[in-house]
């Protein structure tokens, strides 16, 4: 069936990976809340200043400190944030690798061919080894050649019988989806694609 797991890839050390990456994320939340902390301690120190300045209790280089405070404060805040997001992308980037350590099936079909065994090395980079191969044997395509002679009675759409000599005395039908526009030069044919449909899956 489509979804089906066919291959689980160690993933011990993205485990780790993503371990870390949760850690990375909890001491960001915890960097952000102790700068919005001391920010909201910077905003009412300002406002106290603000006040003591218009009754003449405080210079002005103190209000200027306080103002300076309150801006660093900000800016504190918003690196927290920023460094909050980007270990969240990290951990949704592990999350993701993580979820490929399982091969699962794209289509619905049937395991033709493995080309794995526990224990090997795969998903390097530039591989191009194989791991399996699904076939769906419900729909095949039936490729048979025409003559040019006869070509104008064929078309795309049209209804196609054929027999087997692997099933005798059986006829199956297909429906043309393909018209090669090359002739072959040797015995002046046309290859012709039609799709047939297997629910009994008797054709192979």
């Amino acid at each position: 069936k489509k979804g089906t797991p066919l291959a689980k890839i160690d993933s011990r050390e993205m485990e780790i990976l993503l371990q870390k990456a949760s850690a990375a994320v909890e001491m960001a939340k915890a960097t952000l809340l102790q700068a919005e902390v001391a920010g909201n301690r910077a905003n009412r120190e300002y406002g106290r200043q603000v006040k003591l300045k218009e009754l003449g209790v405080v210079t002005q280089q103190a209000l200027d400190d306080g103002l300076t405070e309150k801006e660093a404060s900000t800016a504190r805040i918003e690196a927290a944030k920023a460094q909050l997001r980007a270990a969240e992308e990290d951990l949704r980037h592990t999350q993701t690798r993580l979820s490929k350590t399982t091969i699962l099936s794209p289509i619905e079909g049937v395991v033709s061919s493995r080309g794995v065994n526990i224990g090997d090395l795969v998903g390097e980079a530039g591989s191009q080894k194989i791991m399996f191969k699904i076939i769906d044997t419900r729909i095949l395509d039936l490729t048979v050649t025409v003559p040019s002679v006869e070509m104008g009675m064929v078309r795309v759409g049209l209804p196609l019988t054929f027999s087997t000599d692997a099933i005798p005395g059986e006829t199956f039908t297909g429906k043309v989806m393909f018209i090669n526009p090359v002739v072959n030069e040797s015995d002046r044919s046309v290859k012709v694609t039609a799709e047939v449909k297997n629910v009994s899956e008797q054709l192979k």
